[in-house]
């Protein structure tokens, strides 16, 4: 539904589709749309949040990612982007985890011991930030955002194995 008026004055306009997968998909897609403007093109990592007004959005998160990297493969089934494209923001997303920087950038995200990650850090720069009331940054691991991000990642892992880098996935 959408805002919209008619001669009774504001009213909400419905959209009507021709069957509930239909349905289902616009609202599929729209959640997609939502990922993609919380991705960070120059990192490929993703916010903690995205305004949706301004759609801005700096605070990188390690749990958001795990899921972004989700609805990627999803992206990626749907056929509602490329194989190429998947392909690369897939790369630039772990390439970023693995501490390769991008192209002609500045990158100090860390992990701690043993793997860990940080919950948030700046999406640009990949500086790790404070979480709650830690003191010293880069001293706290975020065990939710840390199984959320590592989830994420054995999804892609097992979807390019069942689907393989060239195929195409029967779901679109």
């Amino acid at each position: 539904r959408v805002n919209s008026s008619d001669s009774m004055g504001p009213c909400m306009k419905t959209t009507c589709f021709a069957t509930p997968k239909d349905a289902f998909m616009n609202v599929a897609r729209g959640n997609y749309e939502v990922w993609k403007l919380a991705r960070d093109e120059v990192s490929g990592c993703y916010a903690d949040h995205v305004d949706l007004d301004t759609q801005e959005a700096h605070l990188g998160s390690s749990d958001s990612t795990g899921m972004g990297l989700v609805m990627e493969c999803v992206a990626d089934a749907m056929g509602w982007i490329s194989r190429e494209e998947f392909l690369n923001r897939i790369n630039r997303t772990l390439s970023s985890y693995a501490g390769i920087p991008p192209p002609n950038q500045t990158w100090n995200f860390k992990r701690g011991p043993r793997g860990w990650v940080p919950r948030f850090y700046d999406i640009r720069s990949g500086d790790l930030l404070a979480e709650g009331t830690e003191t010293e940054i880069g001293k706290t691991w975020s065990v939710m955002s840390t199984g959320l991000f590592y989830s994420g990642v054995l999804f892609a892992q097992t979807y390019l194995e069942n689907i393989g880098a060239n195929k195409k996935s029967s779901l679109a």
